[in-house]
């Protein structure tokens, strides 16, 4: 008889209805199984989570099901035990449609379900990381021997996490990963790499003597490592035409702006050309130079037509762009 009892039940419910309600499910006679082990992904756990997913089901059944309450889940690691007459219980509770018949085991053993993060998905997450903070820029990321630490194991549910560079964006780099289930931390560890950046960089197109004022013709470009360039790489021309090099440069090197000075392309004093430009027209007058400026440098001028002051962008030595 003990042996009979540890098969499932079958619970003679289906032989009258289990209480009145209003509406029913299809008129022909429906089965819900209880599982005899069920692993929860919830803090709560309903009747849903005890019964057998694979078997369809239903709207109104799986409403029924999922509104009756069975308890708090388990922490990770631990389980606990619904006898087959607290089942019965809570099926009566359920209230469910007419025609339904429970199969029930004598007992549940009710365990919380888990994710493991394996080395390969923290690796994922760490390489997901970098590339955020690198993300819509022309840069690419290398990433070698990567330092996972020991697989993290979660309760199931809800799963987010969070991770946070710490220190050098390039070499050693460390990075802080918090996970969450359903809102709380459940595990914290950190991931360590070499991580090289490699990134497009204005290098000189031909050899350039100490004194060389930039133009446009002496720039190229070429992928270099950023953390061997560190701050010295640049990538807008904007920022190097018109700076005169401190030192000589070699074609191909780095054109580093820390090895530069600016050079002054207009003077207070002088007379320089001003185009006058807004979205629909475009004109050009004449005016005076009132503080020295450089390439791309915005300074004040007197438009000598309607002797107004104006503020004008430095593009070359004799030419001034204002925008009205």
């Amino acid at each position: 008889m003990k042996y009979c009892a540890s098969i499932f039940i079958l619970a003679l419910l289906m032989l009258a209805p289990l209480s009145a309600h209003a509406g029913s499910e299809e008129a022909d006679t429906q089965f819900v199984r209880i599982m005899p082990v069920a692993e929860v992904d919830q803090p709560l756990i309903t009747l849903l989570q005890l019964a057998d997913q694979q078997k369809p089901m239903g709207a109104e059944l799986r409403e029924r099901l999922g509104r009756t309450t069975v308890g708090a889940a388990p922490e990770l690691g631990s389980s606990f035990y619904i006898s087959g007459i607290e089942l019965r219980r809570l099926v009566n509770e359920a209230n469910l449609p007419a025609g339904i018949s429970v199969l029930l085991p004598d007992r549940v053993q009710v365990k919380r379900a888990s994710v493991r993060l394996g080395r390969q998905e923290l690796m994922e997450i760490y390489e997901e990381a970098l590339r955020q903070e690198v993300r819509g820029q022309d840069l690419e990321l290398v990433v070698l021997d990567v330092n996972t630490g020991a697989d993290i194991t979660l309760p199931g549910g809800q799963f987010d996490y969070s991770a946070k560079r710490l220190g050098s964006r390039w070499g050693r780099v460390t990075v802080l990963v918090d996970f969450f289930v359903n809102g709380r931390r459940q595990a914290q560890t950190r991931i360590t790499g070499n991580v090289e950046v490699y990134g497009q960089a204005l290098v000189a197109a031909r050899s350039l003597p100490a004194g060389h004022v930039l133009t446009p013709e002496d720039i190229s470009t070429a992928r270099i490592s950023m953390s061997e360039a560190g701050v010295g790489a640049v990538g807008d021309p904007k920022l190097v035409v018109g700076q005169r090099l401190r030192s000589p440069v070699g074609m191909g090197n780095l054109l580093d702006p820390r090895r530069m000075q600016q050079e002054i392309l207009v003077r207070s004093g002088d007379i320089v050309n001003m185009i006058c430009i807004n979205p629909n027209i475009s004109l050009s007058t004449k005016g005076r130079v009132e503080q020295n400026g450089y390439m791309n440098s915005v300074i004040k001028l007197t438009n000598l037509s309607s002797k107004r002051p104006v503020f004008g962008r430095v593009v070359d030595a004799g030419t001034v762009v204002v925008e009205f």
